[in-house]
């Protein structure tokens, strides 16, 4: 994944909600839709998210999100 779709799950991975809206995306990356939109359709295609509802996505794999979460704190200690 590019540094880019590790954002974008990221933001996906710390909403309180199993599915997360585009929207909620959008402002956590404070990015304008188009930019969001190419990230999707990339992270779609590679089976890492799926639509669920219009203006929503979700993870596919069990347990992504807190692998995501781990991952996110692991690098934040390493960073020191």
């Amino acid at each position: 994944m590019s540094k880019q779709d590790k954002k974008f799950v990221l933001a996906m991975a710390q909403s309180s909600n199993e599915r997360v809206t585009i929207k909620e995306i959008r402002e956590k990356l404070n990015q304008p839709s188009n930019f969001i939109a190419n990230y999707r359709r990339r992270l779609l295609d590679d089976r890492i998210i799926k639509a669920t509802n219009y203006g929503e996505v979700a993870f596919t794999l069990p347990f992504f999100k807190e692998y995501i979460l781990q991952q996110y704190r692991f690098e934040q200690k390493m960073d020191y």
